[in-house]
């Protein structure tokens, strides 16, 4: 009776031992997952901020991306009227059309602009004012 005592003992400080052991092991393992669980809670807040960042940019391009896309066709229109402006003073330049080159006479110039009215004494008297007293 004593023998199956002692060895009933030995069966339940093992078995103590082994949940003892088991215990301070889920206990481990509650703290690692705490830990991870509180890593992964940052990890969600800062995620969650980075997010809330591109929504506000997303929200502050939006305009100007909408305008590029709408304003496309008009743009390259004008574009293209840039470039054969370009390309057209470019052949100027290289000597296509000289004679828009060549330079007039000042006094032809002039003229073109403000034609000479001819002088008589006749106009010349048209033109004067008398101050009365």
């Amino acid at each position: 009776m004593q023998l199956d005592y002692e060895k009933s003992l030995k069966a339940a400080e093992d078995l103590k031992q082994d949940l003892l052991d088991k215990k301070d092991s889920l206990r481990e393992m509650r703290a690692a997952k705490n830990s991870e669980r509180i890593i992964q809670s940052g990890e969600k807040d800062a995620n969650s901020f980075e997010r809330s960042e591109y929504v506000a940019h997303k929200a502050k391009i939006l305009p100007d991306c909408k305008w590029i896309v709408d304003n496309y066709s008009e743009r390259y229109d004008r574009r293209q009227a840039e470039l054969a402006g370009l390309s057209g003073a470019k052949d100027l330049l290289a000597g296509a059309n000289q004679e828009a080159l060549l330079q007039t006479k000042q006094e032809e110039q002039f003229d073109r602009i403000m034609p000479q009215k001819t002088l008589t004494p006749e106009s010349l008297l048209a033109s004067m004012y008398f101050l009365s007293t």
